[in-house]
C-alpha cells in the first residue's frame, strides 16, 4: 500500500473566468424610500394590486436589493419607484423581475433585476 498521508492534495484548477466572480456593477448600500407596484407574477399572470412601500438595502446600476415590501413572488415583474433623497417629488420609476427572495426573517428581502429605468 501507497503512503497517502505524504501526498498533498491540490485544489482543482480554476475554470477560466471565475477569478472575475464579482458583480459586474458596483453596489452602493443605501437606504432610499421605494415604493412597488406588483404587475405580474412568474407566470405571466397580471396582478394589478396595491402598491408597497419599503426600503433599499443596497443599489447598483442592475438593480436593488429591498425590504418591508410585502409578499413578491420570484419571477414576478414590478414597477418600482425610488425616491431620492435629494428628488423625493421626482422618482425615478423602473421596471424589474424579482430575481432573489431572503425570507430570513419576517420582512423578506428581495433582489429586483431592473429592466429599464427612467424619470417619471
Amino acid at each position: 500500500m501507497g503512503d497517502h498521508t505524504s501526498a498533498k492534495r491540490q485544489a482543482p484548477p480554476i475554470p477560466p473566468g471565475a477569478a472575475a466572480n464579482q458583480r459586474r456593477e458596483q453596489r452602493i448600500r443605501q437606504q432610499v424610500r421605494l415604493d412597488v407596484l406588483p404587475v405580474a407574477d412568474g407566470t405571466g399572470t397580471l396582478k394589478m394590486t396595491g402598491p408597497h412601500s419599503g426600503i433599499t438595502i443596497d443599489l447598483s446600476s442592475m438593480g436593488l436589493l429591498c425590504s418591508s415590501v410585502g409578499f413578491l413572488p420570484l419571477g414576478g415583474l414590478v414597477r418600482t419607484y425610488l425616491r431620492l433623497p435629494d428628488m423625493p417629488e421626482q422618482p425615478v420609476a423602473c421596471c424589474g423581475r424579482v430575481v432573489r427572495c431572503d425570507a430570513v426573517s419576517s420582512s423578506p428581502r428581495y433582489g429586483i433585476a431592473f429592466l429599464d429605468l427612467s424619470m417619471t
